[in-house]
């Protein structure tokens, strides 16, 4: 703004300058060079001088910053300087307020800060003296006194703090940023409350009728239990908690002996009493303190059309904009390699294929007269669990959703297939149980992340050498998975397993019609009243897919494995770790596992 001005006032001076400077039509070279730089120095340099030490004018200094070093190194300490001063402000704030003895000021009489910091405490002597603390309550702002609002930022804050109940002080400690998609914007104060996790986020009444009612399951599964020990025939139908329906049973077990009685009685009388004494300090100390703003922060998240999802690696909870999450789903679906939309005949005749290979497979007798009906009724009644009874119906299908993969740049989508009520998921099951034993034959697979840091605990290195801890990621490898290539891998080892083990002739039977059931079937998914097909790869969200990922991939025994930690730490003993990541490059996997 200052720019124009100095040019208006400088151009008619300088134009009645060079009439009377030169008044013959060739000047001399040597005055004219002058003139000009002259006239450089005045446009060029000196407004530049004025425009960087305006506050209003910060965009320029910004684009001359390159060829003005002096200025940038004199505003860089004089914003050092700044922060020194807020910075020993702070300090003296959080002293004074701590401290019994109220100090005097540290700082040079005369100065600036010290007349200030001496006014201030001034101030919170009178607010000290004036202000009766024991009405002041931190949850209630009406009782906040206006004396308060006479005094500096940090005091107030620092008197304010004082109040906070310790409870929900320990749970602010926990409070942080939350990541925000593009062109997401969240206040400070409602990002914190985010930050506190989506397990957090809602206040959950305590519930101690929780107690009690475990006592009466385990009442109820001890006189079942003592009655089959005691009075039962022997024999019962084979039972696998994995493959139980939880369905409620209305039925009364027997009566066990009077002593039994007796002790059950005994242990009722303990519970009851147990919570008559804790639950009023239960439900007086678990309130909701409002440390949530839910109300602001639904509000604020409904007019920008916000939502909070979860993030991908388990990184938290992320805002971003219900726009930008649904089009990263769409575009992950428009990939035609993977999936494709499908009409309601396609899944009818999908839906009946499964419902005859599930029938079958539980309905016929096999050579050796074994039934699934008769001989594991539980477990025939588990597999046609999701099939709808009429066979007109539909079943369920899986809601297709996306998170964002907030460690990657740019931000990715992560997409999730929630199969927990697929029409195949309980097939998927049963081949993820069978296949868990096989673990035990190839030990280079790890089981989780206990049985990497159990093994990494059992590591000695040496103190002399650097080790580098290297993690590998295949991009999309379930739709990588060649289903043509793999099922016939798997259907292999296990046969190994069964050999060597003696496994009847029906479990392997059940084995591989569930492991068709299972992958060779097209994955259907739901996404805005659509549906589509998963048309490559092992199906996503699927029990079965982790464990035969796991064991496809031990095939090609990349080194990222429990049994291969040691060579592959000891193999990265490298000074630089340029060394390590070119070692990287030449144990990469064999291009024929990305081959459908």
């Amino acid at each position: 703004m200052f720019f124009p001005i100095w040019g208006e006032c400088i151009v008619p001076c300088f134009l009645n300058f060079s009439s009377s400077v030169f008044p013959f039509s060739h000047p001399h070279p040597l005055l004219l060079f002058f003139s000009l730089f002259s006239l450089y120095f005045l446009f060029r340099i000196f407004p530049l001088v004025i425009i960087t030490n305006s506050p209003s004018c910060c965009s320029y200094h910004e684009i001359y910053i390159s060829t003005l070093p002096t200025l940038s190194r004199r505003e860089e300490s004089s914003k050092n300087r700044r922060r020194c001063k807020e910075a020993a402000f702070q300090h003296f704030a959080e002293s004074w307020i701590q401290q019994e003895g109220r100090q005097e000021v540290d700082t040079h009489s005369g100065s600036e800060e010290a007349d200030f910091l001496e006014a201030q405490r001034r101030l919170c002597t009178q607010v000290e003296k004036e202000v009766d603390w024991a009405s002041v309550l931190y949850n209630r702002p009406q009782t906040y006194p206006d004396a308060l609002l006479m005094i500096a930022h940090p005091f107030t804050i620092r008197y304010l703090l004082r109040l906070v109940p310790a409870e929900q002080l320990r749970v602010a400690r926990f409070r942080t940023a939350v990541f925000t998609g593009p062109n997401v914007f969240i206040p400070p104060h409602l990002s914190i409350h985010i930050s506190a996790g989506l397990r957090f986020l809602l206040f959950k009444k305590p519930n101690p009728s929780l107690l009690s009612d475990a006592y009466a399951d385990f009442e109820h599964r001890f006189k079942w239990s003592w009655h089959f020990e005691t009075s039962g025939t022997g024999k019962s139908d084979p039972y696998d908690p994995d493959y139980d329906l939880h369905e409620e049973s209305d039925k009364v077990p027997p009566m066990p002996p009077p002593y039994i009685e007796n002790g059950l009685r005994k242990g009722q009388a303990f519970v009851d009493s147990f919570l008559s004494h804790t639950e009023p300090s239960t439900t007086a100390k678990h309130r909701n303190s409002r440390l949530v703003w839910l109300t602001e922060l639904r509000q604020y998240l409904d007019k920008h059309d916000y939502v909070i999802t979860l993030t991908d690696k388990n990184l938290g909870a992320a805002v971003v904009k219900r726009d930008w999450i649904m089009e990263g789903a769409r575009s992950l679906l428009s990939d035609t390699q993977n999936y494709s939309p499908v009409e309601p005949g396609t899944v009818d005749l999908a839906v009946d294929k499964i419902r005859y290979l599930v029938n079958k497979l539980t309905t016929e007798r096999l050579s050796n007269d074994w039934l699934m009906t008769e001989q594991d009724p539980q477990l025939a009644k588990f597999l046609r669990s999701k099939i709808p009874e009429s066979d007109t119906d539909l079943p369920e299908f899986p809601e297709f959703y996306v998170i964002p993969k907030i460690h990657k740049t740019p931000t990715g989508y992560r997409p999730i297939v929630p199969c927990y009520n697929n029409i195949t998921e309980p097939a998927s099951k049963v081949v993820s149980e069978m296949l868990k034993p096989l673990y035990e034959k190839y030990p280079t697979i790890l089981k989780g992340t206990k049985d990497l840091a159990l093994q990494l605990k059992q590591l000695k290195l040496s103190r002399h050498q650097k080790v580098f801890i290297v993690t590998g990621d295949i991009v999309a490898y379930y739709p990588n998975i060649p289903v043509g290539r793999a099922v016939p891998l798997i259907v292999k080892m296990f046969m190994e397993y069964a050999r060597e083990h003696s496994y009847p002739q029906h479990k392997i039977h059940t084995f591989i019609t569930c492991l068709q059931i299972a992958v060779k079937n097209l994955l259907f998914i739901k996404f805005e009243n659509q549906l589509f097909q998963q048309i490559r790869g092992v199906p996503m969200g699927a029990a079965c897919s982790p464990d035969i990922a796991n064991l496809y991939r031990r095939v090609f025994r990349i080194p990222f494995y429990r049994r291969s930690i040691h060579p592959v730490l000891r193999s990265f003993y490298r000074r630089l770790s340029r060394n390590s990541i070119c070692h990287i490059g030449y144990r990469s996997c064999p291009p024929s596992l990305g081959q459908s």
